[in-house]
């Protein structure tokens, strides 16, 4: 779907991100692409992972490293649902009872300088850390995932697909990037 009025973009999309409206551009007809650089993993295979455990989940929608509750609220239930089924941990909670070991997720969104006219780019970086119940050292896995908006008679980016709405391209990017930050963290000998 493309979204006709640049404003609107942002306040109906991105707002799944920030929470606010993001750009004030001149109004004109624009559409995502996500770069494929980073593409959705399949879940880790359980015998690389060893005995699965309890974990208690922490996820955070930022902007800038500020936190953004709205879409916090409306990526929250893919994310607990994407770590349950990736067949790392026995069971997967939130809130601060449970687990004694704790995954914290958080999708941090950097507005990038656009290239050309009126490319914008925003690079979404996924922090995953799993603190394990001895007090030990986190361990830390990252990824990142670029969704551009682009004018509708501009060029789409090399190596980008066109997503069908603002939020198909939030939730393709969020499932992407955590699936490699998961993939990381189960290759990681230190985890469990």
């Amino acid at each position: 779907m493309t979204i006709s009025k640049f404003p609107v973009l942002f306040i109906a999309g991105l707002l799944l991100v920030a929470g606010s409206s993001l750009h004030t551009a001149q109004a004109n007809a624009v559409a995502l692409y996500l770069d494929m650089a980073v593409q959705e993993l399949p879940a880790p295979e359980a015998r690389t992972i060893g005995q699965l455990r309890p974990v208690r989940l922490s996820f955070e929608v930022q902007e800038n490293g500020h936190a953004r509750a709205p879409g916090t609220d409306k990526l929250r239930a893919g994310v607990l649902q994407q770590v349950h089924d990736s067949g790392m941990f026995s069971s997967v909670e939130e809130g601060s009872a449970g687990s004694d070991k704790v995954l914290a997720i958080s999708i941090n969104r950097v507005r990038l300088a656009g290239k050309r006219g009126g490319l914008l780019t925003d690079n979404f970086i996924c922090t995953l850390r799993y603190l394990p119940a001895d007090n030990g050292q986190p361990l830390v896995a990252t990824a990142e995932q670029i969704i551009y908006t682009v004018p509708s008679d501009d060029p789409p980016p090399a190596r980008a697909m066109k997503a069908e709405s603002a939020e198909d391209a939030m939730k393709t990017m969020t499932r992407a990037v955590i699936s490699h930050a998961l993939n990381e963290l189960a290759r990681n000998p230190q985890f469990n």
